[in-house]
């Protein structure tokens, strides 16, 4: 496409050159930031479901069958687990 003008070390070299300039951030999303986006949006401060939610995020990344899931429904299902379990749950009606 540029007729052999730039090697691949140059485009590679341009692309981090362009990233750091726009301070872009290439982390990927993971169940604690599913879950801390979840407590934010509810308006959540309740701690002792917190730590209940990340002890589950955490039995579940130990738990070979659980890696199929995507974070953010690991993340919802921790969350609404820890409120039944501290029995907070009020089903939306």
């Amino acid at each position: 496409m540029t007729d052999n003008a730039y090697t691949n070390a140059d485009v590679l070299r341009m692309e981090t050159e362009v990233l750091q300039e726009l301070e872009f951030d290439l982390n990927f999303p993971t169940c604690y930031s599913f879950m801390e986006t979840y407590l934010k949006d509810i308006e959540s401060n309740d701690d002792p479901t917190r730590m209940y939610t990340q002890f589950l995020l955490d039995r579940a990344l130990l738990e070979l069958p659980m890696q199929r899931y995507l974070p953010s429904i690991l993340a919802a299902g921790a969350l609404v687990a820890a409120w039944r379990r501290m029995n907070r749950f009020q089903p939306y009606i």
